[in-house]
């Protein structure tokens, strides 16, 4: 019975090529896009879920509404930090964080004393407690203290190999 459907869809097939063409073609298509969709989806569901809270970790929007319309907004004025956790009991930390700044000059001192500087160019800046709301591991240093001083600096593995960059102390 199949064998006969087989035989009977591969000559109309045969018989009909255009539309045939046009049909495999336009399936092709439907499921090349839908392949696609599904990928971008999966990809924009699983943002961020690397970190250990990522189910508690949420990012504060600012909405304006003007007279004529509404505006939304990425940044928020850096003062709401220290209102959120006295307003919404259910906020367990804030953790600010700023940038990126761009061509930023950074000294620090080398193993030998000699002062160095640099200028960087994706410069973020975060309050101290950023390494306990995200999962970063650190390939040196305590996270729980590597930026208790306002003039701390944690560096990538890439920056350091291309500042020249060794167990130095970064101000």
């Amino acid at each position: 019975m199949i064998k006969n459907y087989l035989k009977v869809a591969f000559r109309s097939l045969v018989k009909q090529k255009a539309y045939s063409a046009i049909n495999i073609l336009g399936l092709s298509i439907g499921i090349a896009s839908c392949l696609l969709i599904v990928l971008f989806v999966t990809d924009e569901f699983s943002y961020d879920k690397f970190h250990e809270k990522s189910d508690r970790i949420y990012k504060f929007t600012l909405e304006r509404i003007y007279p004529n319309h509404r505006t939304n907004y990425a940044v928020v004025p850096h003062s709401f930090g220290t209102v959120i956790p006295k307003d919404f009991p259910e906020v367990e930390s804030v953790t600010r964080i700023q940038g990126p700044f761009g061509n930023a000059i950074v000294n620090y001192t080398n193993a030998k004393g000699e002062l160095i500087q640099f200028e960087e160019e994706h410069l973020i800046a975060a309050e101290k407690n950023f390494f306990q709301t995200f999962s970063i591991k650190l390939l040196k240093g305590d996270p729980a203290t590597v930026l208790s001083n306002n003039t701390n600096l944690v560096v990538t593995e890439s920056t350091r190999q291309q500042k020249g960059i060794s167990g130095t102390k970064i101000r």
